[in-house]
């Protein structure tokens, strides 16, 4: 082999691959950000590609000040419903039956629940539930042997069914206070 069939073998091979590079074109690993879109064919308004015509436009404007903010109109912004009550603020209830307090939850997916009992005499017993097509769930919380004296619940829940369930089971007399804080 010759110099003259080297010289032909490189540039052959430079040619092979340069043509392979042009079937190929690579893009960016990074996805697109419409920030980094300045300008398109008309001057500062974004054609979807960030491309030359981009870099210019920052070049053009390279090294100079001004004002920071940019403004930004969101449309289609989620509206976000709270439901803020009190279920039920120093109920007396005696250790005569069973009572139950019932929430409407329909619609939110968190829900947080307050809960402060003063128990004066014997012991009660509270379950927390959620019933769905009128059947209750397992309880989400379930406490039998609250004696006397005064206990705070502060309980986060994920929302699983439509309505919540609260049941109180005195041996005596209690007082009650219930507070609810459901989200979207």
């Amino acid at each position: 082999m010759n110099k003259k069939d080297l010289i032909i073998a490189v540039l052959a091979t430079f040619c092979l691959t340069a043509t392979i590079f042009m079937i190929f074109p690579t893009k960016s690993a990074e996805p697109y950000n419409p920030w980094g879109d300045v300008s398109g064919p008309t001057i500062g308004e974004p054609d979807g590609t960030i491309n030359m015509r981009d870099i210019n436009y920052e070049i053009l404007r390279f090294n100079t000040f001004g004002d920071t903010a940019k403004n930004v109109t969101v449309t289609n912004w989620p509206v976000r419903r709270t439901l803020n009550a009190s279920l039920a603020y120093n109920w007396l209830i005696d250790g005569s039956q069973a009572w139950l307090l019932e929430a409407d939850v329909t619609g939110y997916s968190k829900l947080n629940l307050v809960l402060k009992i003063e128990t004066s005499t014997g012991m009660t017993s509270v379950g927390v539930y959620f019933v769905i097509g009128g059947v209750w769930t397992p309880p989400v919380y379930m406490n039998y042997t609250l004696t006397s004296g005064t206990y705070f619940l502060l309980q986060n829940y994920e929302v699983i069914g439509p309505t919540m369930l609260m049941e109180f089971s005195p041996s005596g007399e209690v007082r009650v206070f219930v507070g609810l804080y459901a989200t979207d």
